[in-house]
């Protein structure tokens, strides 16, 4: 259940062959939607989390409308932080009651906009609650509007202070964060929050993503989950309607495993330590905010190579894949390593191919300046002119991440689905992940974006 690099050699071969690339595009974005609604399938039948369970995806991961019309279409919710975030998971059709906008930076129109709108609503700290607050009572019909179709969902952004992860800019629930009412320094002024506002009725935590311990996140739901039911002590047994303990489980970069071990091992352990949110007469609803773990592993992206050079006794190829698209793995590469591959020019992997040259390479992007490098010093396939560079796992954190350094357009976008999948997936799910874990065969593919045309760019330059 997981986009093998025989899948991904399949999907580029496919472009290949339908004439994709040329000098005007010379690189694209590929998403396995075998994969991605694998991964769905999971977290809603197998994975093991109650079945009232709300899972969203963050649209800050993958926006591209097409890829969130995969979750929406099978149930699934968005997590919005910002406001072009929320108007998007509008536009693309999630209905409101499976929105949870958790902007820390919210102006008064768009507290107005979600609350008018229905979507959920987490608050982040002591002053936005008063100006919400002050929202309501200038504007009582904002709650009005939806107490005729379901109850509004107002609530709490928690830093549970239970510590950090190995990546100091992804961690958000350590002592000091931007990010929610410190816990350890507001547990009282928090239960009172809810005892003067009848219309708090949700309680939310992200203590971080890549790099984060399940037992980190496990401590900061557990450390909620007791303010939860002194919450309820003070005022009163279902106050609290939702528990949203945001997303962040990590991804592995460094193979082709599966992402699924992860919901189960979180369900697991959440069922361990909170039996109460499993039991069948539970009032609080559970929700989950993921997006690499959702998608990651089902994208990557492919370029022609333009050039190869020898400098300093190495062989270095520059392609059209780089820091614009790959900001992390380029800047930090200690910390975010991309797995990159060399394809000959049909899109056959050449990795273990008879009479392919291994050397020491380095693989440029286009940007003007020397750390834009996807792979530094790396024994790999020689890779020639008119062979294809292909990076794995990009799926998320990357087109949404996309650098206008250098006024370069980004890529189009494809996804890709085996024939013998989707063939499959008409008469019985289970044969069409079958399918897909053997590898599937030919790929269809369909356009999900198109790719930035240099007017656009200049546009973006240019607008008064």
């Amino acid at each position: 259940m997981h986009a093998s690099h025989s899948r991904r050699c399949a999907a580029l071969s496919a472009a290949i062959a339908a004439g994709m690339f040329s000098d005007d595009t010379p690189s694209i974005m590929l998403m396995d939607l075998d994969q991605i609604h694998a991964t769905i399938t999971h977290i809603q039948q197998d994975a093991g989390y109650p079945a009232s369970t709300l899972h969203t995806v963050a649209v800050k991961a993958n926006p591209i409308g097409k890829v969130l019309q995969q979750f929406r279409d099978r149930g699934l919710g968005a997590e919005a932080a910002s406001m072009g975030e929320l108007q998007q998971a509008l536009h693309v059709g999630f209905p409101p009651n499976r929105i949870v906008f958790d902007s820390p930076a919210k102006t008064r129109s768009e507290l107005r906009f979600a609350l008018s709108a229905g979507v959920a609503v987490n608050l982040d700290n002591f002053q936005e609650l008063q100006r919400t607050a002050d929202l309501l009572a200038a504007e009582p019909a904002l709650m009005g509007q939806q107490q005729q179709q379901q109850q509004q969902l107002i609530g709490l952004r928690i830093n549970p202070q239970v510590g950090e992860g190995s990546i100091a800019a992804l961690s958000t629930g350590g002592a000091v964060s931007k990010f929610g009412f410190p816990l350890q320094e507001a547990r009282a002024e928090l239960v009172a929050a809810f005892k003067q506002h009848p219309w708090l009725n949700m309680l939310h935590l992200h203590v971080g993503s890549q790099g984060l311990e399940l037992a980190t996140m496990l401590a900061g739901v557990r450390a909620v989950w007791g303010l939860l039911q002194e919450i309820e002590a003070a005022c009163g047994a279902g106050r609290v309607k939702v528990l949203d303990i945001g997303g962040g489980l990590s991804v592995d970069f460094a193979t082709d495993a599966a992402p699924e071990t992860l919901f189960q091992q979180q369900a697991r352990l959440l069922a361990d330590s909170i039996p109460e949110l499993f039991s069948p007469n539970c009032s609080v609803r559970l929700v989950t905010e993921n997006g690499r773990s959702l998608l990651a592993k089902a994208g990557c992206a492919a370029s022609t190579v333009e050039y190869t050079k020898w400098s300093g006794g190495r062989h270095i190829a520059v392609a059209h894949l780089g820091a614009d698209l790959c900001m992390r793995a380029c800047y930090m590469p200690d910390t975010w390593g991309l797995r990159v591959f060399v394809c000959a020019a049909d899109g056959a992997q050449k990795e273990g191919a008879p009479g392919v040259e291994t050397v020491v390479q380095d693989i440029a992007g286009p940007l003007c300046f020397q750390g834009d490098r996807l792979a530094v010093g790396r024994c790999m396939p020689k890779a020639e002119v008119g062979d294809f560079v292909v990076v794995a796992d990009v799926g998320a954190y990357t087109l949404s991440m996309y650098s206008r350094y250098n006024s370069r357009c980004s890529p189009p976008v494809y996804g890709y689905r085996s024939a013998a999948a989707a063939a499959a997936a008409a008469e019985k799910p289970a044969a069409a992940e079958a399918q897909l874990a053997a590898g599937g065969g030919a790929m269809q593919l369909e356009l999900l974006r198109a790719g930035e045309t240099l007017q656009q760019v200049l546009q973006f330059w240019n607008q008064l």
